[in-house]
């Protein structure tokens, strides 16, 4: 299909749309030679030329780059237009010096386009450029914004060690084969969105000083990216059918809905990860990197502004009064598992603290390994009474702390604007009975790593939302709410052995005013003989008075206490010390015996629970 041109076309080649050279009629590929030595005579280092549309050979293309040389070697250019122009050989523009833009938007290279140690200063126009064999880049300087966007490129292409010090657009290119970018560094914002790459990728020690697109790219053949960036590496609906390294030292990750049918070994340092509708459906890790993946002499420049449409809340890492945690600084954050199934997803060394697992699938079975950091309660519950009692220290989701602030609970949510939002909500968007849920799956994937202390935070979270839930049934909950009480569900020892010593202080009590009589009852003998009896049996009857308790002021003495301290002592262990007791004292003894033994079971399965392995 014939598209119009914006020059005037050679009148000598039929049909040809090579742009006529200064003062004929005809293009460069067909001007007569006296008129093309005369053309190139004219040329010198640092000329501009425009053979847009032309066709131009391996010799045509040799004798300019020879009339435009420095003494120093170098093809000097200045300005240059060659859009839309058709290369037939093997191209070579090594060791070339642009001064001006360089416009090769729409040209063909039949074969090979060899850019090596080529050196732009102005603009870099490659877009729909088509090029039948490789594109060689190595080494490759462009001091302006570099266009690579809807590029096909059928064999290799090699952008090794290529240095792109502003911007560098790639989207919607189409790489037939291997594409390298290994060492490649681009200061600014690299663009590859849409891409496709057929053969093997590496950017292993790529390094960009912006932030790096890659979302709706697909990567065909094996990939491996090694990437450090200082803004943030968006790789949302991108696709990789084979299995995928990936390690990344950047601010911010996208992987929203990128797929991962193969499995992905994913090495994260500093970044917020977010993996909402991630579809992983082979073995995949996700891991903290603790060494820095480039070297303190290489350390990316902080690069220009963040193009529009990039997640802010993944380029700002939760702050350090947001959350309360342990995280180490080189730890990523993930910020979510929305939507995905974590049947065949570990993750090691992690920050936890601020992911959401609402709507994550089979939580259960996942890999939760090494180090990973959740959020812990506030230390406050605000006001003089939550400076007396606080919250119980334990591991938390994100979605508990909403819920706690949407409850009006203080303390569990720092900036004073998601405060505000959360408050004004009518109730939480993850109900009591999701809670359960989310700590159900999280203890199980704890338990199948053999983590039962870790797990029991877990439990604790899961036992206190089956509480609150609404589909609890009334008695079931009295009786949670009973076991949260008096021993933190089997995992608080101290508030079991505080109840128990408040059993024995009020039994103590009970005891000494009411259970201990003043004098212990004398047991008297009554009988009478019948007149004239004389040998025989003779019956009789032994009464024991009913126990009597002493005054009132006599009943607080110190002996009566500390009798009374230890029957309620014993009392708590199954000890019958055989003594008289009132009525009442002997049913506070029977309550005591029943209640000690259970308190301190309940603290030693406390112990039990947070010890065991």
């Amino acid at each position: 299909m014939e598209t119009t041109v914006e020059w005037d076309t050679c009148a000598v080649g039929e049909g040809c749309r090579g742009i006529r050279a200064a003062g004929t009629e005809a293009c460069l590929a067909h001007l007569d030679p006296e008129a093309l030595d005369e053309f190139l005579a004219s040329l010198g280092p640092g000329s501009d030329l425009d053979a847009s549309g032309t066709v131009i050979s391996s010799d045509l293309l040799d004798r300019l780059l020879d009339a435009l040389r420095d003494e120093d070697g170098w093809a000097v250019l200045g300005h240059v237009r060659f859009t839309e122009a058709r290369f037939d050989g093997s191209t070579g523009f090594g060791n070339t010096h642009f001064r001006g833009n360089a416009w090769f938007i729409g040209a063909h290279f039949e074969h090979t386009a060899g850019f090596t140690g080529a050196y732009f200063e102005g603009l870099a126009q490659f877009s729909g450029v088509r090029v039948g064999g490789d594109a060689w880049f190595m080494g490759a300087w462009f001091r302006d914004n570099a266009d690579f966007m809807e590029t096909h490129i059928g064999g290799d292409a090699w952008f090794t060690g290529a240095h792109f010090e502003r911007d560098a657009w790639f989207a919607g290119a189409h790489f037939g084969g291997a594409a390298a970018f290994r060492g490649a560094h681009i200061e600014r914002n690299a663009l590859f969105g849409g891409a496709r790459f057929e053969g093997s990728t590496g950017f292993v020690d790529a390094r960009f000083g912006g932030s790096a697109e890659f979302s709706k790219a697909v990567f065909n053949g094996s990939s491996g990216l090694a990437i450090a960036a200082s803004g943030q590496v968006d790789l949302s609906d991108a696709t990789f059918p084979s299995p995928v390294d990936v390690e990344i030292d950047a601010a911010g990750i996208d992987l929203r809905r990128a797929a991962f049918p193969s499995g992905v070994r994913l090495v994260l340092r500093h970044a917020a990860v977010d993996l909402e509708g991630a579809r992983i459906e082979g073995p995949s890790t996700l891991s903290g990197a603790i060494r820095p993946m480039i070297a303190e002499e290489d350390e990316v420049p902080t690069g220009g502004p963040v193009p529009p449409g990039y997640s802010p809340r993944l380029l700002s890492l939760p702050s350090a009064s947001e959350v309360t945690t342990a995280g180490q600084a080189w730890m990523p954050v993930v910020v979510s598992l929305q939507g995905v199934d974590c049947t065949h997803l570990s993750l090691n060394d992690v920050d936890l603290s601020s992911c959401r697992f609402a709507g994550a699938m089979n939580l259960a079975a996942l890999g939760l390994q090494g180090q990973c950091v959740f959020a812990r309660p506030p230390r406050s519950r605000g006001g003089w009474f939550g400076r007396a009692v606080r919250w119980s220290r334990r591991r938390v989701v994100v979605e508990e702390r909403e819920w706690r602030t949407t409850m009006g609970d203080r303390g569990w949510v720092r900036d004073p604007h998601e405060v505000e939002r959360l408050t004004g909500v009518e109730r939480p968007e993850v109900s009591a009975e999701q809670m359960a849920d989310l700590y159900r799956g999280l203890r199980r994937a704890l338990e199948e790593n053999a983590d039962q202390p870790g797990a029991a935070d877990f439990y604790y979270g899961e036992m206190l939302f089956r509480a609150r839930a609404a589909s609890t049934p009334p008695a079931e909950r009295a009786i949670l709410w009973a076991y949260w009480g008096f021993s933190g569900f089997g995992l608080r020892a101290l508030r079991a052995l505080a109840a128990l010593a408040v059993l024995v202080a009020v039994t103590t009590v009970v005891l000494a005013g009411w259970g201990l009589p003043g004098k212990a009852p004398q047991q008297q003998v009554e009988f009478t003989l019948p007149p004239g009896a004389s040998g025989g049996e003779v019956t009789a009857e032994i009464d024991k008075p009913p126990a009597e308790l002493p005054d009132a002021g006599e009943r607080w003495s110190g002996d009566r206490l500390e009798k009374a301290a230890r029957i309620a002592m014993g009392a708590v262990v199954f000890r019958d010390g055989g003594t008289e007791l009132t009525d009442a004292g002997a049913w506070t003894v029977v309550v005591a015996r029943f209640t000690g033994p259970v308190l301190l079971a309940l603290a030693v399965l406390a112990v039990r629970n947070r010890v065991k392995r």
